[in-house]
């Protein structure tokens, strides 16, 4: 399981101190509003350092709700998915700025719109990026396929289609 901490510090000052106190997650509100002496949904904190597997979902002003969230989806994927959801995110932090990502991304969230245009996401929280999530589950089921895939011989990964009953892959 990877360490998953933040260190919160207040934007308020006591006596021209500020306060900061690091955080395991999932972060307890009550212990939270104690130790900073403000309010989780007050705003006047900021993250500042984060040790995080999912680290670009969380900014300085990621709430402690949202920091609870993720962490809790983040905890509900295998071992696996997290080991692949990990190695993914290095993949595609070598994307970042260029043509392939942008195409990628693109090719994303068009492909939602597309296939979800029925659904009605009204149930979920409003902070809640469905579109992320889906992003998210297409690069963990892409990567969980690519190293797979990767394991076997030059000849068999191109004799052997994805989604036969022959393929080890699948």
């Amino acid at each position: 399981m990877q360490e998953t901490r933040v260190l919160v510090e207040t934007r308020r000052t006591t006596d021209e101190e500020t306060i900061s106190y690091g955080f395991e997650l999932p972060i307890d509100v009550a212990e939270f509003e104690e130790k900073l002496g403000v309010g989780a949904e007050s705003g006047d904190y900021r993250i500042i350092e984060k040790v995080l597997p999912y680290a670009d979902e969380v900014h300085e002003h990621t709430s402690v709700y949202q920091l609870n969230e993720l962490d809790f989806m983040y905890r509900q994927l295998s071992s696996d998915m997290q080991e692949e959801y990990v190695s993914l995110l290095t993949v595609f932090k070598n994307l970042e700025g260029s043509k392939s990502e942008e195409y990628v991304n693109n090719a994303i969230y068009n492909s939602f719109d597309i296939y979800f245009k029925n659904i009605d996401f009204t149930p979920f929280k409003e902070e809640i990026d469905v579109k992320k999530i889906y992003q998210m589950m297409l690069w963990l089921s892409e990567g969980c396929i690519f190293r797979k895939n990767r394991a076997l011989a030059p000849h068999e990964r191109s004799a052997v289609p994805l989604g036969t009953d022959h393929c080890p892959v699948c």
